[in-house]
């Protein structure tokens, strides 16, 4: 099987013209294809003993591969599995260190995705395939069961080693530490010039406006690394606890995955990179997250969404005003006269501070607090499409204090 594995993947790598190309892939399938359908004719024949399967897992983006990876991974080990399960990776591959540590936990090898295609065109209803979770839930773990597993992917000692020697290189002394992942349209722009992605540019965020929680945040004696492979701009800010990670020279896959996994709590804007830290359980700070009703409710986490204003009259939009206007693409806010204004560096640092509090245990939790926040909770959960985007909601799940303090009343009108 391995070398059958092999044989397919240098057929894939040649470099030809696509008559060529064609031609060793007719080559290919009539070689191919005889082959997989007597094995897979026997798989299906055997299923009453042994159910076999194939899937696959979904690597160009971080968020869909660590998010479906992780759910597996832990629902196998909730419930077991009654199944032998083969896997392909999809490619290209998003990060390396997270496609070994899936190799060395799963049956991965690259020839799972002829029987899966093969499977496919024969079977229509075969139940020897199945798709990742994103095709199932959004790669949103509804059910809870990366919190009730409790269980996660290890590191190997030599990794552990390596990335804690990077950090003691950096003047660490094992200080706890915060992770920012803070996007902006650079990464989409570059590594997928293909493509025109400016449709998600109301989810990004300016970097300047977190230096005060930065600041803030070293003072009370946590590191900081801000997180990302391909950014915009730098943090105009300097201090020994400060680690600007993408643009050092010694960036490392292996950093990306176990700093996010080890990440005391994560300041996200709501992009790939923060499903590490989702899938580790890590502690959530979403910041100027859009649409605020998918928001993360599965998770421990403070949730500040952008501000959403009327053109027309300058309000506020209502919460079922967000409900009903919950666009994907920045041209419909556009389009429904709806601006969008980002937090402050107040209102980020509120929220940091939110989080940081209620895990000291120091948070002071005034009656209003716990009050908006049912509140928040009993009007999304009568939202129309609350069973496509939530389930299980972990009890500390919220939307930060001040900003339903800040935007008021009437947000629940």
């Amino acid at each position: 099987m391995k070398l059958f594995s092999v044989y397919l993947d240098k057929i894939q790598k040649i470099e030809c013209s696509k008559y060529v190309q064609k031609f060793f892939k007719i080559i290919e399938y009539s070689v191919v294809f005889p082959f997989i359908f007597c094995s897979l004719c026997l798989v299906h024949i055997i299923r009453r003993w042994k159910h076999i399967r194939f899937g696959y897992f979904r690597a160009s983006r971080i968020g869909h591969f660590a998010a479906d990876v992780g759910i597996t991974f832990s629902k196998e080990k909730i419930k077991g599995n009654n199944y032998l399960d083969f896997y392909f990776i999809e490619k290209p591959i998003s990060n390396r260190q997270w496609y070994k540590m899936v190799s060395r936990n799963f049956h991965v090898y690259s020839f799972v995705k002829y029987f899966y295609k093969f499977d496919k065109m024969i079977w229509k209803n075969s139940k020897h395939r199945f798709e990742p979770d994103s095709f199932k839930h959004g790669s949103r773990d509804v059910c809870g069961i990366l919190q009730n597993s409790y269980t996660t992917m290890s590191f190997l000692k030599e990794e552990e080693d390596f990335c804690k020697n990077w950090l003691y290189s950096k003047g660490w002394k094992g200080e706890k530490f915060i992770c920012f992942v803070v996007r902006d349209e650079e990464y989409l722009r570059r590594v997928f010039n293909d493509r025109n992605y400016s449709y998600h540019n109301y989810r990004d965020s300016e970097i300047k406006s977190y230096r005060k929680s930065v600041e803030k945040l070293n003072q009370l004696g946590y590191w900081v690394i801000r997180m990302g492979k391909i950014v915009k701009e730098k943090l105009n800010y300097k201090n020994k606890k400060f680690i600007d990670y993408p643009f050092l020279k010694d960036k490392d896959d292996l950093l990306d995955i176990w700093l996010m996994a080890n990440s005391y709590f994560t300041v996200t804007s709501g992009t790939g990179l923060d499903s590490v830290s989702d899938v580790y359980l890590r502690p959530m700070v979403y910041i100027n997250f859009l649409p605020l009703p998918i928001l993360n409710s599965w998770r421990y986490s403070v949730t500040a969404p952008k501000f959403l204003r009327w053109k027309h009259n300058n309000r506020y939009l209502t919460l079922n005003e967000y409900l009903d206007h919950n666009y994907l693409v920045s041209e419909k806010y556009q389009e429904k006269g709806i601006l969008i204004e980002d937090l402050s560096e107040d209102d980020i640092l509120n929220a940091i501070l939110e989080l940081e509090s209620r895990l000291n245990n120091s948070w002071v939790d005034f009656n209003k607090s716990e009050e908006l926040k049912d509140r928040f909770w009993e009007i999304l959960t009568n939202w129309k499409d609350f069973s496509k985007y939530h389930g299980w909601l972990h009890p500390e799940a919220r939307v930060g204090f001040y900003f339903l303090n800040k935007i008021g009343s009437e947000f629940f009108s």
